[in-house]
């Protein structure tokens, strides 16, 4: 879900701004958020919130997304934080005289789709089937989105590591009983030495090692040249491993135990900025600022922030990723 009906909180002036203003927005489920508005905006004003990766369906009044090929990205303006975009409600002629509440969904009423990341030729391959049911795909909350988390933490000085999220393509190899898998995001892939994911199975020699550990599932960052324009700088594919799920027990192994197992594969982890107690809550959109990939010391996409312990709250897991916003 993408697009949700909000309401704006607060509004707030922007130095050297004549023409917007900085808008706190509340969207129940879809979460609580910073957008620019103009100022014909004001406070209580319901509005349509659109999050980050939201492909906005194509309207005159929007036309300054073209640029942007219609992707809502999060960014600055004139310093101030544009986490999402924020609409009249009245732009869009399927929502006019209807009763809506906060936090209602509206993708499917004006056409709302979300982005995804196109994914280079020879990461794809042939694909041989959908992705194992019996094994989570990737999917990180946005921080604004999950409140009861981020209280979970601060309440209960919850020990949390910090790693770096990287801008590639998402991977996995799995082995149950026997069958080896090597996955994008959304297929199982033809075995093809030439190919991203199979690439690494050969590299690492996973087919032999990693039935050892019974049956399993890597989850893992691809990076490299031709991948998402390489904004880490490397000169050949990399992987950066952030699961490790036991298939058996149906759960995710904790930070020690995941840190250990890839070690052990002699696969690296990706690269661990902090552990300790949670205490970011007043500094989470600007933490991963400070923060470069090594190899280039370019800024890095953002950070995940995710309990050393696994467990779930509220049915969710216990993490959720901050975007840098200088991205």
């Amino acid at each position: 879900m993408q697009s949700y009906i909000g309401q704006i909180i607060e509004l707030n002036v922007i130095p050297e701004a004549d023409k917007i203003l900085s808008a706190t927005v509340i969207a129940g489920k879809g979460g609580r958020w910073h957008g620019v508005v103009d100022k014909s905006f004001e406070v209580n004003n319901y509005c349509v919130v659109f999050l980050p990766d939201s492909i906005v369906p194509e309207n005159e009044n929007l036309e300054f997304m073209a640029k942007h090929k219609w992707i809502v990205k999060q960014k600055r303006f004139r310093g101030a934080p544009s986490e999402v975009l924020i609409t009249k409600i009245g732009i869009f002629p399927q929502l006019k005289n209807q009763v809506f509440d906060i936090g209602d969904c509206v993708d499917d009423l004006i056409g709302t789709k979300k982005y995804e990341k196109p994914i280079e030729t020879s990461m794809i391959g042939v694909i041989a089937g959908d992705h194992p049911s019996y094994v989570p795909k990737t999917d990180e909350h946005n921080f604004q989105t999950v409140d009861h988390i981020r209280n979970h933490f601060k309440e209960n000085k919850t020990e949390v590591y910090v790693s770096v999220k990287y801008d590639g393509t998402s991977l996995g190899i799995i082995h149950r009983d026997g069958e080896f898998l090597g996955c994008s995001r959304n297929n199982s892939l033809v075995d093809d030495p030439n190919i991203g994911v199979w690439k690494i199975i050969y590299e690492y020699d996973l087919k032999n090692k990693l039935p050892k550990f019974g049956n399993i599932a890597l989850q893992m960052e691809g990076i490299g040249p031709k991948i998402q324009k390489n904004p880490c700088g490397l000169l050949k594919l990399e992987p950066r491993v952030f699961n490790v799920y036991d298939i058996e027990k149906h759960r995710y192994y904790d930070f020690k135990e995941a840190y250990e197992i890839t070690t052990r594969l002699g696969l690296p982890f990706v690269e661990i900025l902090y552990t300790g107690e949670y205490n970011f809550d007043d500094r989470l959109q600007t933490y991963p600022d400070g923060f470069k990939y090594p190899a280039n010391q370019k800024q890095i996409e953002g950070v995940v922030i995710r309990a050393t312990k696994e467990q779930r709250i509220m049915g969710d897991r216990s993490s959720f990723k901050v975007i840098s916003l200088l991205y």
